[in-house]
């Protein structure tokens, strides 16, 4: 099932989003992906994080940095970051 995003979305909403999209990209079992797990142990590549950066851009129409998978490395930490934007309407400066 797609989950649509909105600017209006929840956390859960946000990581259950992300668990979609890493599964349909890794070819994991969503039900294998846990929130609080590095995405690289899931075999996240540059183009898979590119990607999924990439939809989750469109569907929520922000400018997401191209670095959002390596800079947020859960699931947890990018739902965190992605809810900050949405309620502050603008990409934040991620942390180092």
């Amino acid at each position: 099932m797609m989950t649509s995003l909105t600017a209006h979305a929840t956390h859960a909403t946000l990581s259950a989003r992300i668990v979609e999209l890493l599964s349909l990209e890794l070819k994991v079992p969503s039900i294998d992906i846990a929130l609080d797990l590095p995405l690289t142990q899931y075999g996240l590549d540059s183009i898979a994080a590119l990607t999924i950066a990439g939809t989750l851009e469109d569907e929520l129409r922000l400018d997401l940095p191209s670095t959002l998978l390596w800079d947020c490395p859960t699931i947890q930490q990018l739902a965190d970051y992605l809810v900050d934007v949405l309620s502050v309407g603008s990409p934040m400066t991620l942390a180092a």
